[in-house]
């Protein structure tokens, strides 16, 4: 699964980088996990899936990146 497009926590433990697939379906997450054929099924509250990259623009047309950040707090300069 790619980490820079998803963040995927199960029971609140970062597991995006174990998975090898994700699907909803009927009010419940499937998941393929790296190393498996087999398919694991998830309650929809168990699953949060969530945008992983956060892209700020600055002056000057740089960028700041930040992959898989949970709860950050930043100050940039004025």
């Amino acid at each position: 699964m790619n980490e820079r497009d998803k963040l995927v926590l199960i029971k609140g433990e970062d597991k995006t980088k174990d998975m090898h697939s994700l699907r909803y379906d009927g009010g419940k997450y499937f998941i393929k996990f790296k190393g498996t054929d087999r398919e694991y099924g998830y309650a929809y509250s168990n699953v949060e899936v969530k945008k992983a990259n956060i892209i700020y623009e600055l002056k000057n047309n740089n960028r700041i990146s930040l992959i898989n950040i949970l709860n950050v707090s930043v100050k940039l300069p004025s």
